[in-house]
């Protein structure tokens, strides 16, 4: 059975598009970083993946902590969809759903 994932606000205020630039990196790392952890904790409470398949989910936040630049993250993200997101969870018309 499918779960919605509920919308939870933005708690630490860091889903704001005009922080996404270079001079305020270390709130980009922080906003992209803590997204993750929400995916990545909720796959490890229902999907309980191997302990490599959780180290390489933890690699993206490490790899993003490293990031020099947002492009940089921006390139992480994509790729955490591709990796993660996607193996995971389906988007039908803005909707979460585990798969």
């Amino acid at each position: 059975m499918n779960k919605v994932i509920e919308r939870g606000g933005d708690p630490a205020g860091l889903a704001e598009a005009d922080i996404f630039n270079n001079s305020e990196i270390d709130s980009v790392k922080k906003g992209v970083k803590e997204s993750m952890k929400i995916f990545i904790d909720d796959i490890i409470s229902k999907k309980q993946p191997d302990d490599t398949e959780i180290a390489k989910m933890q690699k993206f936040m490490s790899d993003v902590q490293s990031a020099t630049d947002v492009k940089e993250i921006s390139i992480l993200i994509e790729y955490f969809e591709d990796v993660v997101f996607d193996k995971y969870y389906n988007m039908n018309q803005g909707i979460i759903t585990m798969k």
